[in-house]
C-alpha cells in the first residue's frame, strides 16, 4: 500500500501545487484587470483539492500494507469528474450522474464500471488518453 499512497495522490498534490502558485502570481500581479474573480476560484479548487488528498491519505494511513481491497472512493470520484468533466463544482457532478449515472454512491457501492475501466474503454473508441498512473498504481 505504500506505493499507492505515494503515487496516486502525487496528482493531487501537483495540481494543488500549480494552482497555488496560478493563485499567488494572479495576487501579485500588477494589473488593471479584476483578478478577485479568478482567485476566489483558484482558492475554491485548491479546497477542494485538499479535501481528496486529505481523505485519501487518511484512508491510507487506516488501511493494512498489501490489502489488494484497499479503496479511495474520494479518489475514485474526482477520477471521475476529472476524466469526464474537467471540472470538480455541482455542475459537473450532475453531468457526470446524468450522462453517465456515476454519483458519489455509485463509486462507494464500488459499481462497475470504476474509472480505470472506464478510460481504457473509452480511450479506445474516443482518442482519449487512459488514466496510465491509475494503472501503474494499482499493477505495482
Amino acid at each position: 500500500m505504500g506505493s499507492r499512497s505515494s503515487r496516486l495522490p502525487a496528482l493531487i498534490i501537483h495540481r494543488y501545487e500549480v494552482y497555488r502558485h496560478a493563485t499567488t502570481a494572479i495576487q501579485g500581479a500588477n494589473t488593471s484587470v479584476d483578478t478577485k474573480l479568478a482567485t476566489q476560484k483558484l482558492a475554491l479548487v485548491l479546497y477542494y483539492l485538499d479535501n481528496v488528498r486529505t481523505a485519501y491519505m487518511a484512508r491510507a494511513r487506516r488501511g493494512k500494507v498489501g490489502d489488494d481491497t484497499w479503496f479511495s472512493p474520494e479518489l475514485e470520484y474526482h477520477l471521475w469528474l476529472d476524466y469526464s468533466e474537467r471540472a470538480y463544482h455541482n455542475i459537473a457532478c450532475a453531468s457526470i450522474e446524468k450522462g453517465l449515472g456515476v454519483t458519489f454512491k455509485y463509486v462507494l457501492e464500488r459499481k462497475k464500471p470504476d474509472i480505470l475501466t472506464f478510460s481504457k474503454s473509452t480511450s479506445q473508441t474516443s482518442g482519449l488518453q487512459p488514466l496510465m498512473i491509475l494503472t501503474r498504481s494499482r499493477l505495482g
